[in-house]
Order: structure tokens, then sequence, then C-alpha cells
């Protein structure tokens, strides 16, 4: 799996809000292009 990632992150908009939970949303962008 680690030789997939290409970006991975914490979407920080989210935590920016007013009253922000202490979870916030993260995302991954894989490179899955030949894998079955």
């Amino acid at each position: 799996l680690k030789s997939t990632v290409i970006d991975a992150g914490v979407d920080y908009d989210i935590r920016g809000m007013e009253k922000p939970s202490d979870h916030a949303p993260t995302w991954i962008e894989l490179n899955l292009a030949g894998r079955v």
C-alpha cells in the first residue's frame, strides 16, 4: 500500500470552523493504475 500513496492530508478548513470537533476528515490519493 505504501508504494501507491501519492498524497495525503487533513481537511483543515473543517477544523477552522466555529466550534469544531476534535476530529477532522482526512484524505488520501493513491495510484492504483495497473493494480487488481
